[in-house]
């Protein structure tokens, strides 16, 4: 599988537990082993993974896994809010989660922060478990971590908001229903942290005709270009300023709930957001590199997805 499969089947899943299993298989083409934590307080608990135990390519459930977040890379994942990796420290705090992986001590791993909202929930981890047969490249699994990342933030926050996403068929039935005494199952973390972040829905009030939008862009954004073709240096940048797009997007998203959702409600979502809009991408004109803002649009991508829910339209774009 090359790495532009990986990143489709990633944008294509349709809620958290497929984003989150597809990362961990795709992301197994280039590692031994990966897996999910979840962040609660001061402690890590292991969600899901693939590679441990056995060369299946199987995920599964690692809750078994309960480890502390100080002075360990998931640590350093929350404090700097970015991507860590290298050669993992020997000290006695990452030997104890050493123990719970099994395997020999890691040559290389790689670990970057998943978000909700402003907040590390969940750390995405993958390594080469020691083995000399297996070909680590730490690059194109943070790559697919940073994609997978943002498609969990994207469901997460569409869920949210109680709105469908727009490429879901609306006609599609609705799921079965749990059966008699069985345990639901237990929510990804991110989708975890929308629950816990969105107050109980009301009855929408009847939604009038949208009114024309005033566009919010001068000119169609343009297709993102194919990162694997790309230098590592010109893929961090572009990275960089993916990030730097999220961030700035959740702000607005964050200080703007309750406008978000009579904009959609409305059909007037560019009008009412457009001075947030405006000073929204003149700061990420000033942050990321002038030929990446020139020949990209990660900003505009970001409010389509974390603001509009993926409906174009709804900002005044065709």
């Amino acid at each position: 599988m090359s790495l532009v499969q990986g990143i489709e089947e990633l944008r294509d899943a349709e809620d958290q537990n497929a984003a989150s299993e597809r990362l961990l298989k795709v992301a197994r083409t280039w590692c031994a082993r990966a897996m999910l934590f979840a962040l609660k307080g001061d402690r890590a608990f292991g969600w899901q993974g693939v590679g441990f135990g056995d060369d299946s390519g199987e995920v599964k459930s690692l809750k078994h896994i309960t480890v502390p977040v100080a002075k360990t890379f998931l640590e350093d994942v929350v404090a700097k809010h970015e991507n860590v990796g290298g050669k993992l420290m020997r000290t006695g705090e990452h030997a104890a989660i050493v123990k719970f992986f099994g395997g020999d001590w890691p040559h290389s791993f790689v670990a970057l922060p998943i978000d909700f909202q402003g907040r590390t929930v969940a750390v995405f981890y993958a390594d080469d478990a020691g083995r000399r047969d297996v070909e680590f490249d730490a690059e194109r699994v943070a790559l697919l971590g940073v994609v997978g990342a943002l498609v969990m933030e994207n469901i997460g926050l569409s869920k949210g908001r109680g709105k469908q996403r727009p490429d879901e068929d609306a006609t599609r039935p609705p799921r079965p229903q749990t059966k008699p005494g069985a345990a639901p199952a237990p929510a990804p973390p991110v989708a975890a942290a929308a629950a816990a972040a969105t107050p109980a829905p009301t009855t929408p009030a009847p939604r009038p005709p949208r009114p024309s939008a005033p566009p919010v862009a001068a000119v169609p954004t343009p297709p993102p270009p194919d990162l694997s073709a790309l230098d590592r240096e010109t893929r961090l940048k572009h990275e960089k300023a993916m990030r730097k797009a999220r961030v700035i997007v959740r702000d607005i998203v964050n200080y703007n709930t309750e406008k978000i959702a009579r904009g959609l409600q409305t059909g007037n979502l560019a009008e009412a957001l457009a001075p947030d809009i405006k000073k929204g991408r003149e700061l990420y004109s000033k942050e990321v590199d002038p030929d990446i803002a020139a020949r990209t649009d990660y900003f505009m991508e970001a409010l389509v997805a974390m603001v509009a829910n993926g409906d174009r339209a709804a900002l005044g774009l065709k």
